[in-house]
């Protein structure tokens, strides 16, 4: 396994911001992904302690907003333009630094649902009249009305004093991630049980052969549940909350499984009849239309079925083509559920 620190910190500084801004909602939007008796803000806590801590300037409110819909900004161009592999703290800088296509990126990411009222182009080149109709149109942010009139005026030297702030904090929480890495290792090393690998590779369609112990992998700590995989060149980076191993092991795999959505499953005869194919051995969606007869975007809609019941599973992946099995446990907890509902049925006649 390779470890790399830096793309969970630069997360973590991100998600430091958006919690000074945004606590209540981060909240809202994390709390279902949680157990019940953990602290979502148990690291956050922990950091805040140290002493200096940098505190955000109120002018960099628009770059860590969230409406508990989307991810901010800044988590946009980082999850879309970092490179987790190789990337450093200078690389993510250079993607505000690029200040022409960054005021892009932040003026669209506001304006876009306006774009038939005005000019975003003029706001970006900075027009004063259009900079008080986006103003006007980003109401909604009430006390932060002045900030954003504020951003697109002054957006450089905002973004100046952005890396430089962002500069120190990465400095922090470095020597905080330092001082925690025996949580860091534990949190690992949970996450890469063979149960839990199991339930996420299947989440994540990921397939069953690949060794995620061979794979990149970064932690945050701040975040408790944050999981963000990327894929490029035949490996998986994973930046992984050190609570990620439970939001793992609370996904029960056969969450789908009823007596009403088996029968739905084995009383489909097409469903049924690429199950019997696939248990003589696996198959991709392109085998299976040309031996059943089938076209290919039923066959795909039907193998998608089977593969959110966990009925099949990826098991390789040849080119862009994916091989799907019979998962037997699925077919046990079948067995178990039919079992029981026809002893229920029996010994109420009986009765």
């Amino acid at each position: 396994m390779k470890f790399n620190p830096v793309p969970g910190i630069i997360y973590d500084a991100i998600v430091y911001n958006i919690f000074y801004f945004c606590k209540d909602t981060f909240y809202k939007n994390v709390r279902q992904y949680v157990e019940n008796n953990q602290d979502v803000f148990f690291y956050y806590n922990k950091f805040c302690a140290l002493k200096p801590l940098p505190i955000p300037d109120e002018t960099f409110y628009p770059f860590f907003f969230i409406d508990g819909a989307t991810p901010c900004i800044l988590s946009k161009c980082f999850i879309k333009q970092f490179d987790f592999y190789k990337g450093s703290y200078e690389d993510f800088l250079s993607i505000l630094n690029d200040k022409r296509q960054f005021k892009r990126e932040v003026a669209y990411y506001y304006l876009e649902q306006y774009r038939q009222e005005i000019d975003i182009e003029k706001v970006i080149e900075g027009n004063p009249l259009a900079i008080t109709e986006a103003v006007v149109l980003l109401r909604s942010h009430r006390s932060y009305m002045k900030v954003f009139a504020h951003l697109f005026h002054e957006f450089d030297s905002i973004i100046d004093g952005l890396i430089e702030y962002l500069k120190n904090l990465f400095s922090v929480l470095e020597r905080f991630h330092t001082k925690h890495k025996k949580e860091v290792d534990e949190a690992l090393n949970k996450f890469l049980d063979p149960q839990i690998i199991d339930v996420y590779k299947r989440k994540n369609r990921i397939d069953k052969s690949v060794n995620m112990s061979e794979q990149e992998f970064s932690v945050v700590l701040l975040h408790p549940s944050v999981i963000i995989h990327n894929y490029r060149e035949n490996v998986y980076f994973h930046i992984l909350a050190t609570g990620a191993y439970k939001c793992m092991a609370r996904l029960p795999v056969y969450r789908n499984i009823t007596e009403y959505s088996l029968i739905r499953v084995f009383s489909n005869e097409m469903t049924f009849d690429i199950i019997k194919r696939l248990s003589k051995g696996d198959l991709t969606i392109s085998m299976l239309s040309q031996q059943l007869h089938i076209s290919r975007t039923t066959v795909d809609r039907l193998v998608n079925e089977l593969y959110s019941e966990f009925a099949v599973y990826i098991s390789r992946s040849v080119g862009k083509e994916k091989y799907y099995e019979i998962d037997p446990n699925f077919f046990l907890v079948a067995k178990e559920k039919f079992d029981f509902m026809f002893n229920d049925f029996i010994s109420k006649w009986r009765c």
